[in-house]
C-alpha cells in the first residue's frame, strides 16, 4: 500500500468517510463519491457528476456531515436542503456500475454488499436529466447509473 492510501485511509477514519474526487476526461465528466458512510453511519455511500470539484466535494462532506446526524437519504428522496435554490434528487446506483465509477469504495468493502446513491442535480429551471424539457446538458453531465452498464 502506497503513502497516499495511508493518508487517505488515514482521513477516512479520522472524519468516518473520505470524498474521492476525479477529474473531467475525454468526454466524460469530473466527479466525487464517498467511501465509508455506509461502514460508519449506515448510509449509503454517494456520487455526484459534473459540477465543479470543490462544489461536489462539499456537496458530498454536507450529506456526510447530515448522515453522522442520523439523517438518511433513500432512493427516490429529493431535497432543497443542498443547492440553495435548486431541488437535489437521489437514485440507486446499479452495483455493476461500481467498478468503474466508484472503484475506491468498491475496494474498500472488497466483497461485502453497500449501497450508493446518485445524487442528481437540475437544470436552472429545476427539471431533473429524465424531465423530457430538461436541458440536454444538464442530462450529459450526468450519467444514469441505475442502469447496468452497457457491454461492448
Amino acid at each position: 500500500m502506497s503513502e497516499h492510501d495511508i493518508g487517505v485511509l488515514r482521513i477516512r477514519e479520522k472524519h468516518g468517510w473520505f470524498v474521492m474526487k476525479v477529474m473531467e476526461g475525454e468526454g466524460s465528466p469530473a466527479f466525487a463519491y464517498s467511501f465509508g458512510l455506509f461502514e460508519e453511519f449506515g448510509h449509503p455511500e454517494i456520487i455526484v457528476f459534473g459540477l465543479d470539484l470543490s462544489l461536489m466535494h462539499r456537496l458530498v462532506n454536507d450529506i456526510g456531515d447530515q448522515a453522522k446526524n442520523g439523517n438518511l437519504y433513500t432512493d427516490g428522496t429529493i431535497t432543497e436542503d443542498l443547492l440553495e435554490g435548486f431541488p437535489c434528487a437521489f437514485r440507486r446506483v446499479n452495483p455493476l456500475r461500481y467498478k468503474e465509477t466508484c472503484s475506491w469504495a468498491a475496494w474498500f468493502y472488497a466483497n461485502a454488499e453497500f449501497p450508493v446513491l446518485q445524487l442528481i442535480w437540475p437544470d436552472k429551471s429545476g427539471r431533473f436529466p429524465w424531465d423530457t424539457e430538461c436541458n440536454h446538458s444538464v442530462r450529459d453531465w450526468q450519467p444514469d447509473l441505475s442502469a447496468a452498464p452497457i457491454s461492448s
